[in-house]
Order: C-alpha cells, then sequence, then structure tokens
C-alpha cells in the first residue's frame, strides 16, 4: 500500500496491475485477522510494545511497530507502524535502535499517559502501581547499548537520525 502510495502523483499502467494484484490479495485473506480479547481489570493489564527493522544495507531501512495489550486472560492489539528510516543505517544495531526510539516515540510512551489517565478515573482502590511498559526487542546489542545509556561507536546517531541513546536509556 505504501509503494503504491509514493506513486499516486505519477502513476503508470504498471500501478494499475500491482494496486489489482492486492485487492485481489486482500479480498483472499479477508479471514486472516487480528483478534483481541479482555477478561481482566485494568489494573491487571500492561501494555506491551514490539520494535524491530529490517537493515537494508546499501537502502534505508524499515521500522516495524506493534503494541497491545497483555494480562493473565487479555490480548488486544491497539496499534501498527512501519516507516522507512530517514538516513542509510550503517549496521542492524543501529536500524533497531533507532526502531526502538520511533516505538517508544510514537506509541510507548502514548499508551503510559492513556493507560495512566483511565486508572486515575477508575479510582482503583488502594493507589494501583505504576503502570509498566514492557518493551521487547529481538537484537541482544541494541538492548545492550540502550540498558548501559552510551555506545561510542554510534555517536553520530544524533547528528543523522536525531536519535539520543542517553534519552532511550532514561525513558
Amino acid at each position: 500500500v505504501q509503494g503504491l502510495a509514493k506513486h499516486f502523483t505519477k502513476w503508470k499502467k504498471r500501478h494499475d496491475q500491482e494496486l489489482f494484484r492486492l485487492v485481489c490479495y486482500i479480498w483472499t485473506t479477508k479471514h486472516l485477522r487480528m483478534i483481541g480479547w479482555v477478561g481482566d481489570d485494568l489494573a491487571d493489564i500492561h501494555p506491551h510494545l514490539f520494535s524491530d527493522s529490517d537493515f537494508a544495507g546499501t537502502q534505508r531501512s524499515t521500522s516495524g511497530v506493534h503494541l497491545c495489550l497483555r494480562g493473565p486472560r487479555a490480548s488486544f492489539p491497539l496499534s501498527g507502524k512501519c516507516k522507512r528510516q530517514g538516513c542509510t543505517s550503517q549496521s542492524t544495531t543501529e536500524a533497531e535502535i533507532i526502531a526502538g526510539a520511533l516505538a517508544l516515540k510514537s506509541a510507548g510512551l502514548p499508551v503510559l499517559t492513556i493507560i495512566e489517565i483511565l486508572k486515575a478515573m477508575n479510582a482503583i482502590a488502594g493507589g494501583a502501581p505504576n503502570t509498566v511498559l514492557h518493551f521487547h526487542v529481538d537484537n541482544q546489542a541494541m538492548a545492550a547499548v540502550i540498558r548501559s545509556g552510551r555506545n561510542p561507536t554510534m555517536r553520530h546517531l544524533s547528528r543523522t537520525h536525531g536519535i539520543s541513546i542517553s534519552w532511550l536509556n532514561e525513558e
């Protein structure tokens, strides 16, 4: 869909074929969908944030984000996002850090605010503990960089991608 949207102002005959193929795919896979269920109190539900990227090497990588709520008897998808990165990453770890920053800024921090407001509105007796955001990543090097809050080999991230590793560590 995003690939076709890029060519909206310069549409060619091949884009008609690609659009037809996309619509056929959607029509034949409409039985595949995300399903959510909630059987817990708000106090037992925590947000889970997933981030991932594909390292494109010589081209710009793509970041992916998935946000859902989970509890003992709850699993409910809230949002998903896919975005092409602004600059070419030099390593898989760098691409994953960019994806993690996107996930935290666009989905993680906003959902924490919303859940805190909902808990305050429900006036949970005894004062509920702070909401914990469970952040899932699949790159050990990226996780280690964020835990430490520094990486001398990636000092350029603030200039090229506008990402601060110390901010990620703090959040």
